[in-house]
């Protein structure tokens, strides 16, 4: 076995232990409890041709964080980051979907045409290197009709991009270019199944 000397022992010590530290001793990011769709991108129906006499009608019922830390969303750089209501942020991810004049988009109990739940599985962020952070969205949708499951689907979300300034700004924007990229999926997903029900 080869033992370490003191100087080897202090820098595993030093490499190991200080960017915890790091972490702790630095405010956290905070994030948004409100989905903003990016702005250079076409967001989902919104260059629809016509207006349907009938949008499909699309009840989220339930928004559930299942992961063991509510509030944990990863880290960048040495700050951790946190999210006060992940969940309210993912609900409001799904009610942007409105803008999709083929959807309208409902929340509570009531009629509808297709009903979904959410399951929040990941929402994480992590530093890929110095200068670059990769955020990742992780939901299972349990969807049912007329009161009847009708299967579940479970959706992944990245966004990799640049760390500027290590800000809550831009980590905002990389979690929301995440759920972005996830939304757009299950917009194609609700469209495919509403047409299927009107059948």
């Amino acid at each position: 076995m080869t033992l370490l000397s003191g100087a080897a022992r202090t820098a595993l010590f030093l490499t190991v232990l200080l960017p915890v530290y790091a972490c702790q001793n630095r405010p956290p990011v905070a994030l948004s409890s409100r989905f903003s769709p990016p702005s250079r991108q076409s967001w989902p129906g919104a260059a629809a041709e016509s207006d349907p006499a009938h949008p499909c009608r699309v009840r989220v019922t339930d928004v559930r964080d299942l992961r063991t830390d509510p509030e944990a969303m990863g880290a960048t750089v040495g700050r951790l980051i946190r999210s006060a209501d992940t969940a309210a942020w993912v609900r409001s991810g799904f009610m942007s979907l409105g803008q999709d004049r083929r959807l309208q988009m409902l929340e509570g109990d009531g009629p509808n045409d297709l009903a979904i739940e959410v399951d929040i599985l990941k929402a994480y962020a992590m530093s890929v290197t110095g200068e670059t952070r990769a955020a990742n969205v992780v939901l299972r949708l349990h969807y049912s009709r007329y009161g009847a499951p009708s299967g579940e689907q479970i959706y992944r979300g990245t966004e990799n991009g640049v760390n500027w300034a290590n800000g809550e700004g831009e980590t905002q924007s990389s979690f929301d270019d995440a759920l972005a990229d996830l939304l757009k999926a299950v917009d194609r997903d609700l469209v495919t199944r509403c047409a299927s029900n009107a059948k």
